[in-house]
């Protein structure tokens, strides 16, 4: 048995195609209840196929936004990159930097612990010495105490003399008799009040410096002789020079009596036969019994001398300076004001 397969066509018509066994594989396939008009047929293929196309538009769109932010991420990803590669080098820095303070920190702790050491060594210095001055505090109170027992009462007097009131006091007193009657003399000697003052105070400057080279000279010489193996620079840096330092200061105070008369002869010889008057003599002489006092002091005692001329606006002439002024010691306190010749306070 033959039959034709009926199969719809572009159009929507049905037509046969070729024939078939008697006995067909597949069973036949049923004619369709309801034919589709071929219109609706176009009409649902277009709406599919307008369908696809908005479908394959939108994936499109959907395609060129994904790219534009694969794009975008491809950007951030290199700046990403970039960063990374900078925190790198910043953080190698770092490290290298970290390393180098962590040896730093060694080498401080290293220090300190050396600085440490030497400020307990030089504590104990200190103690020995502090141990070593009360001593000798000690012993100077035994030996003033065998003093007074002594009833040595000039010696009394000339531990007294080297005060620096004491010697405040022997100034101002200089100034009243002995500067005066000098003063006097070379008025009479038809000199100006000038001339007069210059003279005397040159004569009490270079006498105050020439005392205070030898003090210091005789100073050094007498601690060389006590302490060997070192300059002078390391004496006055360590604390047992300064024990030393007292000691041979107490040694010139001990000793002024002798040796004063041969300071006046030798720094008074510039000056003592300049003037052929006794007035002129004692003056010369009480200045460098004062001046030297001043100079073993230790410190020593300055004296400010001042300009030897200046002006004053206020003034009708020249002042000039009559009486230096006296500190304890250099930028110390002020014991004494110094005076011009208008009777006002010389600035030092």
């Amino acid at each position: 048995m033959t039959g034709l397969c009926l199969i719809p066509n572009q159009s929507g018509d049905i037509c046969g195609t070729g024939a078939f066994s008697a006995k067909p594989r597949y069973p036949p396939i049923k004619p369709l209840d309801i034919a589709i008009p071929p219109t609706h047929w176009y009409q649902r293929v277009t709406e599919e196929t307008d369908t696809i196309k908005c479908k394959i538009a939108q994936l499109e769109e959907r395609l060129q936004n994904e790219a534009k932010q694969s794009e975008i991420l491809k950007s951030k990803n290199r700046r990403l990159e970039e960063s990374i590669q900078e925190r790198n080098a910043d953080n190698e820095q770092l490290e290298f930097e970290i390393l180098y303070l962590k040896e730093r920190l060694n080498e401080d702790a290293k220090e300190t612990e050396t600085f440490i050491s030497k400020n307990e060594e030089l504590q104990k210095r200190v103690n020995e010495h502090a141990k070593k001055i009360e001593v000798l505090q000690v012993e100077n109170k035994r030996l003033e105490r065998l003093n007074i027992e002594a009833g040595d009462k000039s010696r009394i007097q000339l531990n007294l003399l080297l005060e620096p009131d004491k010697l405040v006091e022997e100034f101002i007193e200089l100034y009243r008799n002995d500067w005066n009657d000098a003063l006097g003399w070379f008025r009479k000697a038809q000199k100006s009040e000038y001339d007069s003052n210059t003279i005397l105070l040159n004569a009490m400057e270079d006498i105050y410096h020439a005392c205070m080279l030898r003090a210091q000279t005789e100073r050094d010489t007498l601690i060389r002789q006590r302490k060997t193996g070192q300059t002078t620079r390391d004496q006055h840096l360590c604390a047992e020079s300064i024990v030393l330092l007292l000691k041979v200061t107490a040694y010139q105070k001990q000793n002024v009596s002798a040796v004063l008369p041969q300071i006046i002869q030798s720094v008074g010889a510039k000056h003592l036969d300049t003037v052929n008057a006794s007035c002129w003599k004692k003056y010369v002489e009480r200045c460098i019994k004062i001046c030297w006092f001043m100079s073993i002091q230790y410190p020593p005692m300055m004296l400010y001398f001042g300009a030897k001329e200046y002006s004053n606006p206020l003034a009708v002439k020249y002042e000039y300076t009559v009486q230096p002024a006296i500190s304890l010691y250099e930028s110390g306190p002020l014991l004494l004001k110094g005076v011009t010749s208008s009777g006002s306070s010389l600035i030092c």
